[in-house]
């Protein structure tokens, strides 16, 4: 069996902070409506589960977006200029799982006219 060479793969420093922020949103967001379901607040007690799910994808993606700034090497692409953020193939898969984890968790919630975005 060859040794495979790992995967590398760039994404634009912006995405990287946009997605930051995002998830901070929604975590502030999340934690408001965690605490009405918990308080009573809210009267469909079955939306909990989507609203602790939408709650730990966010923090993971911040946990390990996080590590990774700490970590990784910044480079710039040559053909637009901007700062690109190097990730190994475990860390973008990893990325891409919990981020649709949370865009079908936050679609779920809004089958029931719940938000966890700023309008």
């Amino acid at each position: 069996m060859a040794d495979e060479t790992p995967r590398i793969y760039a994404l634009p420093l912006d995405f990287l902070y946009e997605l930051i922020e995002e998830s901070e949103e929604q975590v502030s967001i999340t934690k408001s409506l965690l605490y009405d379901f918990l308080n009573g607040m809210s009267e469909n007690k079955n939306l909990l589960p989507i609203v602790v799910e939408i709650l730990w994808a966010n923090n993971s993606i911040l946990r390990l977006v996080n590590d990774e700034i700490e970590t990784t090497v910044l480079k710039e692409n040559e053909k637009t200029g901007e700062q690109e953020f190097l990730l190994a193939e475990t860390v973008m898969i990893t990325l891409q799982n919990l981020v649709l984890t949370r865009h079908y968790s936050v679609m779920d919630l809004r089958r029931f006219s719940y938000s966890v975005n700023i309008h």
